[in-house]
């Protein structure tokens, strides 16, 4: 049965909603799982760095394997939907187990738990993830129209595990503290049934569909592995691929260090509370919805250090002599810098909006106004912030095409 739309196919949301379980797990991983390990299970930092690097090397393997076996699989169910089942019994439960453990811990085993703990998790994760977003070039022909289905499922991964953050923050770790095990405990048990639910009704939804597909033309043979992981090392050749890979681990390493330090640090240095963690993260949730208008009419801009870092906020911080910390004034200078980010990102995202592409370079400059950085101290005092002046940070834009900088006034 054809649709006009993608929107009235039930297929596209079921397929969009398997992303939710991804979500939540990249959430825990992202930004719970080293300060739970150090604060709650007891782990040294560096102990549990090594563990979840590990784990993530087991995952790189992991993917490669089983996403070739889903290709190659013969089945009634489909060829992915029999990993997608699997996924389905072992990511709730080993999501569970991480957060709620199954033992008693000492110091000689802690370290191993949270090792297979990690490691089971990103194994279910590939379970069900991969072969589930494989599924998309069998449901959908058309490269245009899989765009629109592969932005739904990432819209619910992003508002799945930023919700449940938000939630989490409110109510459960944020409430009890990130040091105690209690509200990790409600959060494993809560995103365990959310990641369940998400999983069956997506593998259910989609199963009709890909049981009707064709079975691959060739089986399962390992040695085919080890000429994929030959094409790959081939691309890497490519001096251009090369350094755009090298790239994207800088820039990966990054993200996830600022992810990992990221409730150390607005507990430890900003000092918010659970409430006000909430906060930042119904800012992080509502960015890509306002983003999505904003961008199109806007048009481009590259932001750089200034307006797209965090230090501005850090610096305001210390310089200004701030002695109360945790106050409303601190999330809101934090909140900014961080929205900023978003818009700025989000803005370049918009590089190939076809409403821009005919126009000529040169024209519609304009200033985009950004992060107004008083120290809210010296406001409320009446004072002129004279050492520590409102920071201005301008971006100037050009048409399409055009790179963008930003500048800064005293």
């Amino acid at each position: 049965m054809s649709y006009s739309r993608p929107e009235k196919n039930p297929v596209y949301w079921y397929y969009g909603s398997a992303s939710v379980a991804f979500g939540i797990k990249n959430n825990a991983f992202s930004y719970l799982l080293l300060i739970y390990s150090t604060q709650v299970l007891g782990v040294p930092g560096y102990l549990a760095a090594i563990a979840l690097a590990i784990a993530m090397a087991w995952d790189a393997v992991s993917d490669l394997f089983l996403g070739h076996w889903s290709d190659k699989t013969q089945s009634s169910l489909g060829r992915r939907h029999p990993f997608m089942y699997a996924g389905f019994i072992l990511l709730p439960l080993s999501f569970y187990a991480l957060f709620n453990p199954l033992i008693e811990l000492t110091d000689s085993n802690r370290w191993y738990y949270l090792l297979a703990s990690a490691m089971l998790i990103r194994t279910a994760v590939t379970l069900f993830e991969v072969p589930s977003v494989a599924l998309l070039p069998d449901l959908v022909k058309d490269y245009d129209e899989r765009n629109k289905w592969l932005v739904l499922r990432h819209a619910f991964g992003w508002y799945g595990g930023n919700g449940i953050h938000v939630i989490n923050m409110a109510f459960w770790v944020g409430a009890y503290g990130v040091a105690v095990q209690d509200g990790y405990s409600i959060y494993g048990i809560a995103g365990a049934i959310v990641i369940a639910a998400a999983i069956l009704i997506s593998s259910l939804g989609t199963q009709k569909a890909a049981a009707a597909m064709p079975p691959p033309a060739e089986p399962f043979r390992l040695g085919e592995i080890w000429r994929e992981i030959r094409q790959i090392a081939q691309s890497l050749t490519n001096p251009n691929f090369l350094w755009l890979f090298i790239y994207s681990l800088f820039v990966g390493a990054a993200a996830g260090m600022s992810t990992a330090l990221y409730l150390y640090n607005v507990t430890y240095f900003f000092e918010f509370t659970g409430a006000q963690i909430a906060i930042t993260g119904v800012f992080v949730f509502a960015s890509p919805a306002i983003s999505y208008f904003l961008a199109p009419a806007l048009g481009i801009v590259r932001c750089h250090f200034p307006l797209s870092h965090p230090l501005p906020a850090y610096a305001c911080r210390i310089l200004a002599g701030i002695r109360e910390l945790g106050k409303p004034d601190d999330l809101l200078m934090f909140r900014h810098v961080r929205g900023c980010r978003v818009y700025c990102r989000r803005r370049d995202a918009g590089l190939h909006d076809g409403r821009r592409r005919g126009r000529q370079r040169g024209q519609d400059q304009s200033t985009i106004r950004g992060a107004l950085l008083c120290c809210p101290q010296f406001r409320r005092q009446g004072r002129q912030c004279a050492r520590h002046r409102p920071r201005r940070f301008d971006c100037l834009t050009g048409g399409y095409g055009r790179d963008s900088e930003c500048h800064r006034y005293d």
